[in-house]
């Protein structure tokens, strides 16, 4: 499976139906990501526009904002649009001067969403990052996880080939039997480089991303880069799919698409 990103730049119906139709005929599913530190617009009104666009979206529910009622009323209503599937996460807390006057909710965590989704015959996807505190309890929570009903664990940047590989045989042990995803850092200039060493448990290798931008044509370096890791975790035991995370470019959203597009077919 590839999964990309689905960030459009503005949240606006023309915007992401323009980007849409961009990923549109190439690309297995797009995640439809929730923010912490701008708004968006409602993912089930991104999942029925990119459905009419002819892209099937995978959908992030997040704990942070919305009480139990409100994510049930999702839940649903993403059920009857026939979605890929839903990415439940419990959702970081937000700095204090991110969105400063919201107030975060948590009814849930991602195992109790996990369990809701899976009722609605949701295809579930769940996250871990194995090399985040408490480490020795992430295979056991990703078992758990898919006891609640997950089909998909997506491995969070900032793990290498060695850690993948223990972490997924770890949670194999603890009776975790989905499948597993690994991101796949994607960027081309050196915004995008430094958005993604921003990223909490993320540290890209210096020497890598001095390769990417001091080439004669970074973006063809990006995406070589990119197609190489992506290659790596896919021999990795367990792992089925890659999420092309990250900006890409940060130029535009057309070069962003037509990047993950390049990166895409040559995983092909």
């Amino acid at each position: 499976m590839v999964l990309c990103d689905f960030r459009p730049p503005e949240p606006t119906i023309a915007n992401a139906r323009a980007l849409a139709r961009r990923y549109s005929g190439w690309v297995d599913t797009v995640l439809l990501g929730e923010h912490h530190e701008r708004v968006d617009l409602p993912n089930t009104v991104l999942a029925e526009l990119v459905l009419d666009e002819g892209v099937r979206p995978w959908v992030t529910m997040a704990c942070r904002d919305r009480n139990s009622v409100a994510l049930e009323a999702d839940l649903a209503a993403l059920a009857e649009l026939g979605v890929a599937g839903v990415h439940c996460v419990t959702g970081d807390i937000r700095a204090p001067h991110v969105r400063p006057n919201s107030t975060p909710v948590f009814d849930l965590d991602s195992v109790r969403l996990t369990s809701l989704a899976h009722s609605f015959g949701l295809s579930v996807s769940v996250a871990e990052s194995p090399c985040a505190e408490p480490v020795d309890q992430r295979p056991k929570r990703t078992a758990d996880k898919y006891r609640a009903g997950a089909s998909w664990c997506i491995v969070n940047l900032g793990v290498d080939i060695a850690e993948l590989t223990d972490f997924v045989a770890a949670a194999r042990r603890e009776g975790a039997l989905l499948r597993f995803a690994a991101c796949v850092p994607v960027f081309t200039d050196a915004v995008g480089a430094g958005r993604l060493d921003l990223l909490p448990g993320v540290s890209l290798d210096e020497a890598e991303v001095a390769a990417v931008l001091g080439a004669t044509d970074p973006v063809q370096a990006g995406v070589d880069h990119a197609v190489r890791m992506a290659r790596a975790v896919l021999a990795v035991d367990g792992v089925d799919g890659v999420n092309l995370s990250g900006p890409a470019s940060t130029t535009s959203s057309e070069e962003r698409a037509a990047i993950m597009r390049a990166v895409s077919e040559q995983l092909r």
